[in-house]
C-alpha cells in the first residue's frame, strides 16, 4: 500500500471528504550561520486531484534557484493503487530529462485486501527492462506485516536470490514489539542476525522509546536509543537520538528533530540539530519546511472502505479500539463523526500500532481516516456501542 505521510486535514464528511494533498517540501541545511536551499519536491495531481507525480530539485548554495535531479511519475489500478512507477533522472550535460536507458521502475502486486506482496524493481538497458531487486511481504490473519524479504537477481544463475529479511513480531494486544533484520549467508545458506529494534510506549499507546541493537559475536549490543516526546495534546514535538557509548557505559547525545505543529497536529516545520560533543551544544543541521496544495478530494468510494492500509478492531468497540497501520510511515489519523465533526486526531509517527480510548464517546457510527501522499484516502467505518 502507498506510503501514508504526515497531512493536515481540517474536517471531514461522511458524504463529501476533504482532504489537504503535499504541494511542495523544502529542506535547507544549516550553512555557515544561514540556512541554505537543499532540495525541493514538488507534487502535481490530475483533474481527479489523484497524486500524478513528484519532481525533486536540488538547490544552489546563496541562491534561490533550483536544478532538477529526477521526477516520478505513477500509474494506478481501478482500486486507487500504484500499480507501476518510473524514475526519470536529469541530464546535467544535454540539460534535459534523460532518456529511458537512464530510468528504472518498480511493478506493484496486491492481495485481495489490497495488501502489497510484491514489487520488482527494473532498470533499463539496451531496450529491455531488467530484474534487479522484488520485495515480498507476509501478514497475519489480521493483516500485520509479519515478514518482509529482499531478494536481489543473480545474473549468473538467471534467478532472484536472498538478500535481506524484516521479522516482526507483535504483543498481544496487536502492537509491534520488535523487529529484526536478518541477511542471508550464502555460505551457511542461512538467515543470521543482523539488527534488532525494541519497541516501548507510554500510557496512551505513543511509541516513547526505540532500541537498536547490533547482532555481535552471537549477541545483541547495544548501539542507539530513539526518544519520543509529545505535547499535551498527544502531537509528537521531539525525537532524540542517542548512541551508547562503551567507554562510559552510558547514551550519548546524537541529534534531535523538533516539530512545529498546527492546531489540528499537521507539521508546518520539523528542524534537525546535532549534538556537539566538544561545545555540549546543539547545532543547527536541517529543516523542512511543508506548504499543502489546494486540491481536494471528495466523496468515500467503497475502494476507500475495502481498503486495509488501516485496519481496526475490535469492532463493534465500547471503550477502546487498535488501529493496525501497514507500515510506520503513517503519521495521521482522524476520527470523524458522520456530521464531518473532527473529534479528535491522533499522530502516529512511525507507529504501526495504536490504542484509542472511545469510552467518552456516545454510541454511533464513526469513520477512522488516513490519507496518503498519493492522494488516496483510507477510510474505516468504526460502530460505538
Amino acid at each position: 500500500m502507498k506510503n501514508i505521510t504526515l497531512l493536515l486535514l481540517s474536517f471531514c464528511f461522511y458524504t463529501a471528504l476533504f482532504a489537504q494533498k503535499y504541494e511542495t517540501l523544502t529542506d535547507e541545511i544549516w550553512d555557515n550561520g544561514t540556512w541554505q536551499n537543499w532540495y525541493k519536491y514538488t507534487y502535481t495531481y490530475d483533474a481527479n486531484c489523484d497524486y500524478e507525480s513528484f519532481l525533486k530539485q536540488g538547490g544552489v548554495t546563496n541562491s534561490t534557484n533550483w536544478l532538477n535531479d529526477f521526477q516520478h511519475f505513477f500509474q494506478t489500478d481501478s482500486r486507487g493503487n500504484v500499480s507501476q512507477s518510473t524514475i526519470q533522472s536529469w541530464d546535467t550535460l544535454n540539460n534535459a530529462w534523460g532518456q529511458i536507458s537512464n530510468a528504472y521502475r518498480y511493478t506493484y502486486t496486491y492481495s485481495t485486501t489490497d495488501k502489497i506482496e510484491e514489487q520488482i524493481y527494473e532498470t533499463y538497458s539496451s531496450g529491455n527492462w531488467l530484474n534487479n531487486q522484488k520485495y515480498l511481504s507476509t501478514y497475519d490473519s489480521k493483516d500485520s506485516l509479519t515478514n518482509y524479504f529482499i531478494q536481489s537477481w543473480d545474473t549468473q544463475l538467471n534467478s532472484w536470490v536472498n538478500y535481506l529479511q524484516y521479522q516482526y513480531t507483535y504483543n498481544t494486544n496487536g502492537i509491534l514489539e520488535q523487529l529484526i533484520y536478518q541477511n542471508w549467508d550464502t555460505q551457511l545458506n542461512s538467515w543470521v542476525n543482523y539488527l534488532q529494534y525494541l519497541y516501548t510506549y507510554n500510557a496512551n499507546s505513543k511509541k516513547s522509546e526505540e532500541t537498536l541493537k547490533v547482532w555481535t559475536n552471537n549477541a545483541w549490543v547495544l548501539n542507539s536509543r530513539y526518544t519520543y516526546s509529545y505535547d499535551g495534546q498527544g502531537y509528537l514535538v521531539n525525537l532524540l537520538t542517542q548512541g551508547w557509548d562503551n567507554n562510559s557505559n552510558a547514551w550519548v547525545n546524537s541529534t534531535k528533530i523538533d516539530y512545529s505543529n498546527n492546531s489540528d497536529g499537521g507539521v508546518n516545520q520539523n528542524t534537525s540539530q546535532i549534538w556537539n560533543h566538544q561545545s555540549n551544544l546543539w547545532l543547527n543541521s536541517q529543516k523542512t519546511t511543508y506548504t499543502y496544495s489546494p486540491c481536494v478530494t471528495t466523496g468515500i468510494t467503497d475502494a476507500d472502505e475495502n481498503n486495509n492500509s488501516i485496519s481496526l478492531y475490535p469492532n463493534p468497540a465500547t471503550s477502546g479500539i487498535t488501529i493496525n497501520m501497514e507500515d510506520e510511515n503513517i503519521s495521521l489519523l482522524l476520527l470523524c463523526d458522520l456530521n464531518g465533526k473532527v473529534i479528535s486526531t491522533i499522530p502516529c509517527f512511525r507507529q504501526t500500532t495504536i490504542q484509542v480510548n472511545i469510552s467518552h464517546l456516545p454510541k454511533g457510527l464513526y469513520l477512522v481516516k488516513a490519507q496518503n501522499e498519493n492522494g488516496y484516502n483510507s477510510t474505516k467505518k468504526l460502530l460505538k456501542q
